[in-house]
């Protein structure tokens, strides 16, 4: 079982105030306290804990002065870029003290090691982003008029919802009509804002750009000689699946922002929306809370280890139940030599002596 910790000092050089480095130890701070460690930031390490993190490793007191003793189960120090022989060298030094390195990536770890002939695998954190949390919904847009004939191919996006799993996906509809597809739509688990001047009003068509620039995909699956808002989606750079019908067939598109039916509608659609989804899956990678998550558990993982050196361990195990039997067998050996000797002088001899007794009285 991992060995638990629970105090944290994070070491930032007054210096680096209002900077990237306090920005992560104060993210650090709070996603440690939340996981449920005591943290403290500060310019040098006050003793008594179980960590201490210097937040960059080119840190003056990190090897001496007034930061150089002080009491604790592990010294870590983060290594940021390393772009001089001085830098290489305080590394090395660092190593040599048995300093826990933890790196910005692998391949950064990996050619530190080389250089300085390392042959441990060093560890390494991915930093936290704080665009990377929130919601990662994906924003699909449509904004035109349903009309009743259903020129605008609606009953696609009813069928799509009937056949696919739509959760993560935030439809907004600018333009009457479309009730029946936001019901079909949210019963697949999509989100969907209606501008219908009744959920929500109409934008002012100065806000539309604004529009256009949050969506993640600009859909259109109406083949009715093209749309308006797939001019305005294609001037402003928003990506786009639309039919290949119209004008749309003048807009200087890749193959894959185009569809001629439903089945490559669906399939691009969806190929759109799991590649989304892989991309999000990949983001929880650079939160500040799997950053924080991450350090602990390698920390904990240290400290186990230090604990599992201090144990002592059977070298030879053959050679321990080896010698384990020679000493049963010889304690046998002696019990049974102790009572042969008792049988001996309270048994045997004060018989034998009794025996002449009698025979010498009979004569």
């Amino acid at each position: 079982m991992p060995e638990k910790i629970i105090r944290v000092q994070l070491i930032v050089d007054p210096g680096n105030a209002g900077w990237i480095l306090e920005k992560i130890a104060l993210r650090l701070e709070e996603m440690l306290i939340s996981l449920g460690c005591e943290v403290e930031i500060l310019s040098n390490p006050s003793g008594n804990s179980d960590v201490v993190f210097w937040i960059y490793f080119g840190h003056k007191g990190i090897l001496a002065g007034a930061g150089a003793e002080y009491s604790t189960r592990l010294k870590s120090a983060f290594v940021t870029h390393v772009d001089d022989s001085a830098k290489l060298n305080k590394i090395k030094k660092l190593y040599q003290a048995s300093y826990d390195l933890v790196f910005m990536s692998p391949s950064s770890a990996s050619e530190i090691n080389v250089m300085l002939g390392i042959s441990e695998i060093s560890f390494n954190i991915l930093l936290g982003s704080d665009f990377a949390s929130g919601s990662q919904s994906m924003r699909i847009g449509l904004f035109s008029k349903c009309f009743p004939d259903g020129r605008k191919n609606e009953e696609w996006l009813i069928k799509l919802a009937h056949g696919e799993d739509l959760t993560g996906c935030d439809f907004i509809f600018v333009g009457t009509g479309w009730e029946l597809v936001r019901n079909a739509l949210e019963a697949s688990g999509a989100r969907v804002e209606l501008h219908d001047g009744i959920q929500y009003p109409y934008p002012p068509y100065a806000e539309f750009k604004q529009f256009y620039k949050s969506l993640d995909l600009y859909i259109y699956p109406g083949f009715d000689g093209g749309g308006m808002g797939s001019l305005d989606a294609y001037i402003l750079g928003t990506q786009m699946l639309i039919s290949d019908d119209g004008y749309h067939k003048d807009f200087l598109l890749n193959d894959d922002s185009y569809f001629a039916n439903y089945g490559e509608f669906r399939d691009k659609f969806m190929f759109r929306l799991n590649s989304h989804r892989n991309h999000v899956k990949h983001l929880e990678k650079w939160t500040w809370s799997y950053c924080a998550s991450s350090l602990l558990e390698h920390w904990e993982s240290l400290l186990s280890q230090q604990i599992e050196k201090q144990i002592p361990k059977i070298v030879n195990p053959s050679a321990f139940r080896r010698s384990l039997q020679s000493r049963t067998a010889l304690s046998v050996y002696s019990i049974y030599k102790i009572r042969s000797v008792k049988r001996l002088l309270f048994i045997r001899i004060p018989g034998a002596i009794m025996r002449r007794v009698k025979a010498f009285l009979r004569y």
